[in-house]
């Protein structure tokens, strides 16, 4: 009759397999239990006959497979729920707590939980499958979990380190937050400014490696640009056609643009411009004195 046990085998040539391995019953030869692999293969004799409790294991330098005492046995140290440590042979009760139902502590939520509370400052640490929470005897929480740190004090106090941003909660209300976009770039890394700016002062870097970040009250600016040829809802030059020039905003907006409009080919013309909105959007109009003229414009919207 055989009693059968799953273990790991050797690793040989870093190749490691699940073997199913037999005690096999005892010949004349072997008077204890032999080892035999899943075809009765020997392939151990375990040297200790006392197979009641125990575990099995493989001696590297005798070459050797045996059963040896342990796994059982004893009485748990207190207190109650403890973790039990190896305390010199014995059974140690350590200050860390395992509660399966999750109730010891409101930081469990519920889960399984390993809790442990300082005697002296009250201050806790539970470990969950959710992740580690840490409290203070005030109020205030840690928390680390995939993907998530935060911290949290008193009233509204918190600092959230998520996957994609910062939040920062106000000491009575609102949060504030730092992101990144899903594609994120490689833009060179910000520094913050070194200094505190002036009253209405803009924030702007040097574009070095890393980008040093001030504040200014002359920022420096390029060129307003539409950066294209063709006629845009920013600026443009309009060819009349019998009189009367026009342009078809592509924007939407609530109020018509505001536009600024010369004729560049009778240069004293005073053009009579409107902008309408006829169908579904904005037109600018302007009449010349030319059947032809070409009339340039340049428009701000407003909302």
């Amino acid at each position: 009759m055989r009693k059968t046990l799953t273990i790991l085998a050797f690793c040989l040539a870093s190749i490691c397999s699940a073997q199913t391995l037999s005690l096999c019953t005892a010949t004349p030869q072997h008077p204890v239990p032999l080892l035999c692999d899943a075809w009765g293969n020997v392939i151990g004799i375990p040297e200790s006959t006392s197979l009641a409790t125990g575990y099995l294991h493989y001696d590297a330098s005798t070459k050797v497979w045996d059963f040896e005492a342990g796994g059982s046995g004893g009485t748990p140290a207190i207190p109650l729920s403890s973790i039990q440590w190896n305390n010199a042979g014995a059974f140690g009760g350590s200050a860390f707590l395992y509660d399966p139902t999750g109730t010891v502590s409101p930081l469990c939520s519920g889960d399984p939980c390993i809790y442990y509370q300082d005697p002296v400052s009250l201050n806790i640490i539970a470990i969950t499958v959710d992740g580690i929470y840490l409290e203070n005897s005030s109020g205030g929480e840690a928390l680390f979990k995939p993907g998530q740190i935060s911290v949290t004090g008193t009233g509204n106090q918190a600092a959230t380190l998520s996957d994609d941003h910062i939040a920062l909660n106000g000491l009575t209300s609102g949060t504030a937050s730092i992101g990144v976009p899903a594609i994120a770039g490689s833009s060179n890394k910000i520094n913050l400014p070194t200094s505190t700016g002036a009253p209405y002062s803009v924030l702007q870097t040097d574009g070095g490696s890393p980008q040093q970040a001030s504040w200014t009250n002359t920022p420096t600016f390029t060129a307003i640009a539409s950066g294209t040829a063709s006629n845009t809802d920013l600026t443009g030059v309009m060819t009349a056609s019998t009189g009367t020039a026009t342009y078809s905003f592509t924007g939407t907006y609530t109020t018509a643009p505001v536009c600024i409009v010369q004729d560049g080919t009778t240069v004293a013309n005073l053009l009579t411009v409107t902008v309408t909105k006829p169908g579904s959007v904005w037109v600018l109009t302007a009449t010349t004195t030319g059947a032809s003229d070409a009339v340039s414009y340049i428009c701000v919207g407003q909302n």
